[in-house]
């Protein structure tokens, strides 16, 4: 299940808020905001992921920023916390 808390374009920025239940859930999301991207017509967006896991690690072992290029060449970078 995906819970989106947000999905905002503000001046030609694309910014996604994604809660994860599993992390299968990521690379679908990064599917999802690649088509976004491309519909908006824009080279570059962010991911924003946040783990409301009981187990989850504790916050400052899961931050994490990593920039991946997708099959169409736009850059998303995924910010976890």
């Amino acid at each position: 299940m995906i819970q989106y808390i947000a999905h905002v374009s503000v001046s030609k920025k694309l910014i996604d808020v994604l809660l994860p239940q599993n992390v299968t859930i990521l690379e679908m999301s990064i599917e999802q905001l690649e088509s976004y991207l491309g519909r908006l017509g824009l080279d570059f967006g962010w991911l924003f992921v946040f783990d409301r896991r009981k187990n989850a690690l504790p916050m400052e072992e899961r931050l994490s920023t990593q920039v991946v290029l997708t099959q169409n060449q736009r850059a998303i970078t995924v910010i976890r916390a």
